[in-house]
């Protein structure tokens, strides 16, 4: 009964397949012509085809003219507003009042949302013999809104591009093939095949790749694809899952002519069953994994019936695949097979290791592999590629052989151990002239030998010492460790108690002062650096060092101690006005008002220069400059001055207003800047004709137009002026009233 029920299974998938291959079987035969009977194909009207939600948008098309320009634009893809400058423009020529182009140039235009007026030249472009009545082109235009460009492309090469500022328009436009514009239908006067609109930005490489190939109509973010290869009907059927069928305007016209595309989802012949490995070569032991494409089942010699598995194999192993691959004449089995070949890993035969003692790193590690001449590589930082490494501290350390395709790893521990150590040590001080000092130790090693110094014993323990300093070493196999004592003198001076002052950067400053002896009889005397002993016990005029004190009580007892006078650095600030160069020019300058920190008077070294009391320094351009400040006590401080480039040091001031009613007050209308290289302004009334054209910054406008006044009202002004930082373009609107 189970084989029976699947036996029944798969006579359905048989003739599922079948009827649905020959139902849905298509070529990239056929295309739309568009002319005065049949002018529009409207897209669904609830969509919007020029989204920015992904970054921007790409609308690409094949299109073939039949006769000569007139003297119309002829639109390929359009999405034009009827109120605002909301248009977005695929097609020959624009006459739209704003950025008109000639109607035998292939344009491609963008506007922002709420424009009163275009904010930005068009994409455009002919070629220099024209475009050739009856040869098929292809053109793309990319609108790219995270990068603010836009791109024009024919066949499959960009040919112009143009910076747009504006944010995307986030309204519904109806968006046609061809233009129907207020009951005036405007066709192209051609043929078009291969329409897509993508909701993304495509890269010149991807439409250099696709332009002449047929797609699946599954690509990321084709939201609309027309191969227009159907044999009639009064709809454009759409590739994609999106439903976005085009409707006929007027008659439907279709042409059996078609631009020369290539591709496998053109073919109706059987689709390729592709099986490829991760890695085809693998050594024992690892994982590779098998993937398989093509068909709609798969059955696999492991079993599985997945299209990937994952295998691993300790020898080289073939894996058929078996897979169900619908075409559209019905379907067909195929076997695939594969093979991964596997190399032999290194066998580990040995590993010894020595742990380490005394504390130390001298830890050691030995393996031995086959076959002869395996490399090696360590972990834990160890640079080798041999089979003994040395100096090892504890720790665990990974080993690999390696024997030129494959690698076996082990990991080896080294243990720690405990370093030699003094444990105790007990220190009896000797008395002014008797030598009854005592030293005594104890270390966690058992039959260690001492040695001192001076060499006065072997023991640890020592006695009948005088005061001063015994050094020890003391030694236990491949252990040692070494320590020094200081024996005190009693009954006599033991300690000078000092008041210090540290000396101030390079300055002489510094002073040593005796406050109080500890223990001994007074009266005392005192040696400064080994000089005679004297009652004087203040040491000033002290740069940084180190200092050796004596003191001699009144029974010749003398005890000795160092100290040391640190450089103390004493950092400067100050309080800077920065005036910027204007233009680039060498005319900013520095201006110090106050200096904190340091001991005052200060001298200044600016850029290299000698030391001055100047705080104001000026003819300066943009860059860094150096400041050197210099204290009464000879501390120094560095710092980096910046001068800017003002990225925004250029003016431009427009009226909105003027009244040139010859009152000699406001009778001209002009623009005021500075820092302006070139300038041009294009003033315009409210039906688009261009009133005046101003060239130079110093130029006005008088209110006339060809000699005569222009009525009082609103009128636009377009400004392009080049700055040292770039172009600027400023639009605006000015009144004139007399």
């Amino acid at each position: 009964m189970h084989f029976i029920n699947n036996t029944i299974k798969y006579f359905l998938i048989v003739l599922f397949f079948f009827f649905f291959c020959k139902a849905s079987s298509q070529s990239c035969q056929g295309s739309l012509l568009l002319d005065a009977n049949n002018p529009v194909v409207d897209l669904p009207s609830t969509n919007q085809y020029y989204s920015g939600n992904n970054g921007g948008y790409t609308w690409e098309c094949w299109f073939k003219l039949n006769q000569p320009f007139g003297t119309d634009m002829q639109p390929l893809i359009s999405s034009v507003d009827g109120v605002l400058f909301e248009d977005q423009w695929l097609g020959f020529g624009w006459q739209g009042g704003w950025f008109n182009e000639p109607v035998t140039r292939l344009v491609f235009k963008v506007d922002g949302p709420n424009s009163t007026f275009p904010t930005a030249p068009n994409c455009s472009y002919e070629p220099s013999a024209g475009f050739i009545i009856g040869t098929w082109y292809h053109a793309a235009g990319v609108m790219d809104y995270v990068n603010q460009i836009a791109e024009l492309y024919v066949n499959g090469v960009l040919v112009d591009s143009k910076p747009i500022t504006t944010p995307p328009i986030t309204r519904v436009i109806p968006t046609q093939l061809g233009l129907n514009f207020g009951g005036n239908p405007l066709p192209l006067f051609g043929n078009m095949d291969e329409v897509r609109i993508w909701t993304r930005v495509l890269s010149a490489t991807e439409i250099a790749s696709n332009y002449d190939k047929c797609l699946s109509g599954a690509e990321s973010n084709l939201f609309l694809y027309y191969r227009c290869n159907q044999p009639g009907g009064s709809s454009v059927a759409d590739a994609t899952i999106n439903n976005n069928t085009g409707i006929f305007s007027n008659t439907p016209s279709w042409s059996t002519q078609q631009p020369v595309i290539t591709g496998t989802a053109c073919s109706t012949s059987s689709s390729i069953v592709s099986v490829v490995s991760s890695n085809s070569v693998i050594c024992a032991g690892a994982t590779v994994t098998l993937s398989v494409n093509g068909a709609s089942s798969y059955t696999w010699s492991t079993g599985s019936n997945t299209s990937s598995i994952s295998v691993t194999p300790l020898v080289t192993t073939s894996y058929t695949v078996s897979s169900l691959l619908p075409v559209c004449s019905g379907i067909t089995f195929t076997n695939s097979i594969i093979t991964v070949s596997v190399n032999p890993s290194p066998t580990i035969t040995a590993v010894s290791y020595t742990n380490t003692t005394c504390g130390l790193n001298n830890g050691s590690i030995i393996m031995t592999s086959l076959p002869v001449g395996n490399t090696y590589t360590w972990s834990s930082g160890v640079s080798s590629v041999s089979n003994f490494v040395s100096s090892l501290s504890a720790g665990n350390y990974t080993v690999s052989a390696f024997n030129g395709v494959c690698q076996v790893s082990t990991v080896v521990p080294i243990s720690s151990s405990i370093p030699l150590q003094i444990l105790t040590s007990s220190i009896t001080g000797s008395d002014c002239g008797t030598n009854n000092g005592m030293i005594s130790i104890t270390d966690n090693y058992t039959n260690s030998t001492y040695s001192w110094t001076p060499n006065i014993s072997v023991s640890n323990n020592l006695n009948n010492l005088a005061s001063g300093i015994y050094s020890l070493s003391i030694v236990n196999g491949a252990c040692s460790t070494s320590s020094v004592f200081v024996v005190n003198q009693l009954n006599g001076p033991n300690s000078i108690n000092v008041n210090q002052s540290n000396s101030i950067c390079e300055s002489t400053n510094g002073s040593i002062s005796v406050t109080s002896v500890l223990n001994g009889t007074s009266p005392y005397q005192f040696s400064f650096n080994n000089a005679g002993f004297t009652s004087v016990s203040t040491f000033s005029n002290l740069a940084q060092g180190i200092y050796t004190i004596s003191v001699k009580d009144a029974n010749g007892c003398i005890y000795s101690n160092t100290y040391s006078i640190e450089k103390v650095t004493v950092t400067s600030n100050i309080e800077l006005t920065k005036n910027f160069p204007l233009c680039d020019a060498n005319d900013g300058s520095f201006v110090i008002s106050n200096i904190t920190g340091g001991t005052a008077p200060f001298l200044l070294s600016f850029n290299g220069l000698l030391f001055s009391t100047d705080t104001i320094f000026e003819e300066l351009g943009p860059g860094s400059y150096s400041l050197v400040i210099r204290d009464s006590n000879l501390c120094e401080t560095n710092l980096i001055l910046e001068m800017p480039i003002d990225k925004n040091d250029y003016t431009l001031y427009v009226p909105n207003t003027f009244t040139p009613n010859k009152d000699l007050i406001n009778d001209t209308w002009f623009a005021k800047a500075t820092c302006i290289n070139a300038f041009n302004c294009l003033i315009f009334n409210r039906w688009g004709e261009k009133i005046i054209e101003l060239k130079d910054i110093n130029e006005f406008w008088d209110g006339t137009y060809k000699g005569k006044n222009v009525p009082n009202g609103v009128y636009v002004y377009l400004i392009e002026a080049e700055t040292n930082n770039g172009t600027v373009y400023k639009n605006g609107h000015l009144t004139l009233f007399r």
